[in-house]
C-alpha cells in the first residue's frame, strides 16, 4: 500500500469512529459497494473525482478533502450552519476562522455575506 493511501485509511477509519458509522454505512453513504470502499483503503486504485466526492459526503468533508489527504494533507470536516446558542457575531468568527483554513473558500464566504446581509436587515 503506498503512502498516500495509507494516509487515506488512516483518516477514513478515524472519521468513521468520531462519526460512528460503519464501513457499510459509509459505502452506501458515498454511492459504491464495501468493495471498492476496501479497495479504495487498501491502495488498489485512487478514486474517481465522482467517487471520492461520495466518499467525502459520507464522511462528512468538504469538497476536495480525499485529494488533500492523498497529497499529504488534511481533510476540512463540514460544519453545521449555526451551532445551538450561537449568536451572530460568534458565527461570523467561526466562519472566518474556517475560511482562512479553507482551499475552497466559495462556500463559506457566501455564507459570510449572507450572514452580514441577515445582520444588516435586522
Amino acid at each position: 500500500m503506498s503512502e498516500p493511501h495509507e494516509r487515506l485509511d488512516q483518516a477514513m477509519q478515524e472519521r468513521g469512529l468520531e462519526l460512528k458509522k460503519r464501513w457499510v454505512n459509509i459505502a452506501d453513504d458515498a454511492g459504491v459497494t464495501t468493495s471498492a470502499l476496501g479497495a479504495i483503503r487498501r491502495g488498489e486504485y485512487r478514486p474517481s473525482p465522482h467517487t471520492a466526492r461520495g466518499i467525502e459526503t459520507a464522511l462528512q468533508w468538504a469538497p476536495g478533502s480525499v485529494d488533500a489527504i492523498l497529497g499529504g494533507g488534511q481533510p476540512t470536516p463540514v460544519v453545521p450552519d449555526r451551532r445551538e446558542g450561537e449568536d451572530e457575531f460568534a458565527r461570523l468568527d467561526r466562519l472566518y476562522e474556517e475560511w482562512k483554513h479553507d482551499p475552497h473558500r466559495g462556500p463559506v464566504l457566501r455564507e459570510l455575506l449572507e450572514t452580514w446581509g441577515d445582520r444588516d436587515a435586522g
